[in-house]
């Protein structure tokens, strides 16, 4: 960015013979080809940190609450809120990076104080990028995680209904509330679909700080209604 001002100051100040000009665009445009390589690097290697975060969320949340007697929870998990770190530190100035003050003199960084950090032109798309990737993804793992929790649940639930009709007299009781006539104690299946919950709720809350809306993006609505469907599912228990 720093180069791009030299040449934009150039071109707007100096009145350049054609051969001067043509020469100095040739360079302002091989500048923007790396710059386009670079960002899609970038992008990647983002959203590769992202998927990597969000990935755990299939084969950690039933090891963190099955057969644990794991409170309810109430925050998202911690690689949730690390999958966004990648992002986050896309807003954080370069001013600790090795070398980066020494290079640029004091006249350089006059020309546009934000120097150190990236436009927010490429800070959305890059933002837009990681969402419209990572979105449908992450939903997958939230569909298959479901179906497996529902089919554990079933299974426990058939070899439950076994052992009481193998007992005399039948039936195990479970404490309910006097008012609602629902469990009191939440079962490991339901404090997962909690989680997931609280999960997809901080994912979409997120972007929509970051400026991605939700009626924009297919894969994101599409996710709310999944949440959607979790909560109903466990209201109605």
């Amino acid at each position: 960015r720093v180069i791009e001002s030299h040449f934009t100051t150039v071109f707007i100040n100096i009145n350049l013979n054609q051969e001067l000009n043509s020469c100095l665009k040739s360079v302002y445009n091989s500048i923007n080809q790396k710059q386009e390589q670079m960002i899609k690097t970038l992008e990647n290697n983002l959203l590769d940190n992202v998927l990597q975060e969000l990935s755990k969320t299939s084969k950690t949340l039933p090891r963190l609450y099955r057969n644990t007697n794991r409170d309810v929870p109430t925050n998202c998990t911690d690689f949730m809120s690390n999958s966004f770190v990648p992002i986050e530190q896309l807003y954080k100035q370069m001013d600790e990076v090795p070398h980066f003050n020494e290079n640029v003199s004091q006249k350089e960084s006059s020309i546009d104080c934000k120097l150190n950090t990236l436009s927010p032109i490429i800070l959305s798309r890059i933002i837009h990028f990681i969402a419209e990737s990572s979105c449908p993804k992450y939903t997958e793992i939230v569909v298959e995680l479901l179906s497996q929790v529902k089919k554990i649940e079933d299974s426990m639930l058939k070899l439950q209904e076994r052992r009481n009709r193998n007992k005399k007299g039948g039936q195990t009781t479970i404490k309910t509330d006097n008012q609602t006539g629902k469990p009191i104690r939440k079962s490991d299946d339901d404090k997962i679909r909690l989680q997931l919950i609280l999960d997809i709720d901080f994912f979409m809350e997120r972007y929509s700080q970051y400026g991605v809306e939700k009626s924009r993006l297919p894969a994101l609505e599409n996710l709310g209604k999944i949440r959607d469907e979790i909560s109903f599912k466990l209201d109605e228990k």
